[in-house]
């Protein structure tokens, strides 16, 4: 809901492919409020509102990614050969992020709910959560860096958060939350984290 109670706005795949759609109480009218495609990967990942209720913040395909291209659960491992064998294949410890992360990359933008224009705040980021100020003028999202030393499974992220005023980027190196999908907790007045 937005903060005035007046719209809702959600994801849908209603036409073919899921877009940011929005209703409108008043009048119980549906519209997609934008032609991009989203890209959530996650339950969590969800629609954010202005304090003002005039925009929404959401993850969409960046430019020239296509959904093909996003979830092709492949990506990333060679090819099975029947006629070769492997007899043994020694375990490096490579602490780089997993080839088939590169599917996740994706934009957040700001999309204007009176006139659905699309604002991109961040391109072809690995983004798993984010997070919008209470006053509306930053986003913080967590972005998968490299597996953490001595845990396969255990990620550690940088912490980045971006003025939306004026597209200022500040970065927290080796930030390891403790839930991703809420990399930060933002202060009243929005000036700590």
């Amino acid at each position: 809901w937005s903060p005035d109670g007046k719209s809702l706005a959600f994801y849908s795949d209603r036409d073919g492919k899921a877009h940011v759609w929005l209703w409108q109480r008043s009048t119980g009218k549906l519209r997609p409020l934008t032609t991009a495609v989203v890209h959530v990967r996650f339950r969590f990942e969800k629609i954010l509102w202005s304090p003002d209720s005039r925009q929404v913040v959401t993850k969409i395909l960046g430019v020239g990614q296509t959904l093909d291209g996003c979830f092709d659960g492949g990506a990333g491992q060679r090819s099975f050969d029947p006629s070769s064998r492997t007899v043994y294949e020694a375990q490096v410890q490579d602490r780089r992020l997993p080839a088939s992360m590169t599917l996740s990359l994706s934009d957040l933008a700001m999309l204007d709910v009176a006139t659905g224009k699309l604002k991109r705040i961040v391109q072809q980021k690995l983004i798993v959560g984010y997070s919008l100020s209470p006053a509306g003028d930053k986003i913080a999202f967590s972005s998968p860096k490299r597996l953490k030393p001595g845990d396969q499974y255990l990620l550690v992220y940088d912490l980045v958060v971006v003025s939306l005023s004026d597209q200022r980027i500040e970065t927290v190196s080796d930030f390891s939350p403790g839930i991703p999908s809420l990399p930060v907790s933002w202060s009243p007045d929005s000036r700590s984290l």
